[in-house]
């Protein structure tokens, strides 16, 4: 890389070697890699490794050497504790920083970053740490920057004035836009006071997990400030002072939810987007639905995405996600990629949702069919089974389709796992 740095790059030779000229290029023509603008080239520098930023480009020149010590170079650096600690002395910013210190000695480590020089700026912070109180100095340390920030914390033999830091300690971000948390221990005792709305104005997009009751306070905290909230698989339907909560979330436009929780969309009739989490059906559909319908008519787009916990496809949750079709009235997006199988009751979807412009699902052929027959569908992207890829009729059908003159089909084949 340093010869071809050093010996510079040539755009007419580029051109002879494509036929654009066979004319050599003159000295007028030459155009170095060493004449791009600096724009440019913190842009090539951004797909670097931190050691080839430092070592690398930061040793041809005086030029390139300032222009790799621009932020921007370093805005997709990551660092971790493992990582060589002269990186973290010399970077003028880090983007993701990963604390993994489930032990002591990665707290040592930690403790370590706190206490000597390190970049001006971190942008995204990754915590998974015992002791609430062992996240303190890096929060209190990049209270300025930090936009994005992710923790879990075991916190089993944390006091309650530790914890009170630990809240107090998030509040203090200011520039805090994504906050995702997870608290293991399942205590009541846990203070909160709502330091984060108070300290933290433009954050927008909150992640739940763990413990139910700092949970259900997170959401009536800032469930008047986010417009987009994630509750993870470890909540259910029986999540009841989370559900309560879930009131509170008046600004919430853009929700992410366990399937087993349908009937809690009732709590909130601003959404516009639902992920729904494919993990098995509630326990009374019909029920979750007729509560759901209300705010289903609000919504522009319907998502399903897998689920760590779905071994193989659940009929009652199909059911269910097919029962909403008639209440989406002003749906115009579905995205089914993350069910394993619809089977009959995708037909029955496709025929009840009648406003769905946009599908983007695994399907059968006959799903194509009907897609091609809908007056309101007109974008289509499938992925069909590799067992079909060779039967003539399915190949007729791809190939009429993909040459459709007035709907977008995108069709492939792929490997899909039957019901």
């Amino acid at each position: 890389m340093k010869m071809f740095i050093r010996q510079g790059w040539k755009m007419g030779n580029t051109k002879k070697l494509i036929g654009e000229s066979s004319k050599a290029p003159t000295e007028d023509s030459a155009c170095y890699i060493h004449d791009l603008p600096n724009e440019i080239l913190v842009s090539i520098f951004t797909y670097l490794k931190p050691k080839e930023l430092l070592y690398g480009v930061g040793m041809v020149c005086k030029r390139w050497h300032e222009v790799s010590r621009d932020s921007q170079a370093w805005q997709k650096v990551s660092f971790s504790l493992w990582d060589d600690r002269r990186i973290w002395r010399n970077a003028p910013v880090i983007g993701h920083l990963e604390i993994l210190a489930p032990n002591e000695s990665e707290v040592e480590k930690v403790r370590h970053l706190v206490d000597s020089p390190g970049p001006s700026c971190v942008r995204s912070v990754r915590i998974i740490i015992r002791n609430p109180k062992d996240t303190l100095g890096i929060l209190k340390k990049y209270q300025k920057s930090i936009r994005t920030l992710d923790l879990q914390v075991g916190g089993q033999d944390a006091r309650p004035e530790e914890w009170q830091s630990f809240f107090d300690a998030i509040g203090m971000l200011t520039d805090l836009r994504s906050l995702s948390l997870r608290i293991s221990p399942n205590s009541t005792e846990i203070p909160y006071n709502q330091q984060i709305s108070a300290g933290c104005p433009v954050v927008r997009y909150l992640r739940v997990r763990g413990q139910e009751t700092i949970a259900s306070d997170l959401l009536r905290d800032l469930g008047r400030v986010v417009t987009s909230l994630s509750i993870s698989c470890s909540f259910s339907e029986h999540s009841l002072e989370l559900i309560e909560a879930m009131a509170a979330c008046t600004a919430v436009e853009e929700v992410s939810l366990p399937c087993s929780m349908f009937s809690a969309l009732a709590q909130i009739p601003s959404l516009k987007t639902v992920k729904l989490i494919a993990d098995r059906a509630p326990t009374s559909p019909e029920q979750a639905v007729l509560l759901a319908s209300p705010t289903l008519k609000n919504v522009e787009r319907l998502d399903v995405c897998t689920s760590r916990t779905q071994v193989m496809p659940d009929v009652g949750l199909n059911k269910c996600i097919a029962m909403m079709a008639p209440h989406l009235t002003n749906c115009r997006i579905v995205d089914f990629r993350g069910l394993q199988t619809l089977d009959e009751y995708l037909s029955e979807f496709i025929h009840e949702a009648k406003k769905v412009q946009s599908y983007d699902l695994c399907c059968r052929v006959y799903h194509l069919l009907q897609f091609e027959l809908s007056d309101s569908v007109n974008n289509v992207r499938a992925v069909l089974d590799n067992n079909y890829a060779q039967v003539p009729f399915v190949a007729n059908v791809v190939s009429r389709l993909t040459s459709h003159p007035n709907k977008k089909f995108d069709i492939h084949f792929s490997s899909i796992a039957g019901p």
